[in-house]
């Protein structure tokens, strides 16, 4: 049988994730999925490409623009 998990069990759980803070703006990441599309070389289909971002305050406008 498992374990029965309480609700301190679950509030603790999530105060152990360390949160990562930008030294210029001291504001907490957040983290986004940034999606492009590109158009392929050989097959001249359009791929799209997935990668995560940090978002802080002080890079904000690059990444939304």
């Amino acid at each position: 049988m498992a374990k029965s998990q309480t609700f301190a069990d679950k509030l603790s759980k999530g105060q152990r994730k360390s949160r990562v803070i930008c030294p210029k703006c001291n504001t907490e990441f957040s983290y986004i999925l940034h999606v492009t599309s590109e158009k392929s070389q050989k097959t001249g289909a359009y791929r799209f490409n997935q990668r995560q971002e940090r978002v802080c305050k002080c890079n904000e406008k690059q990444i939304y623009n």
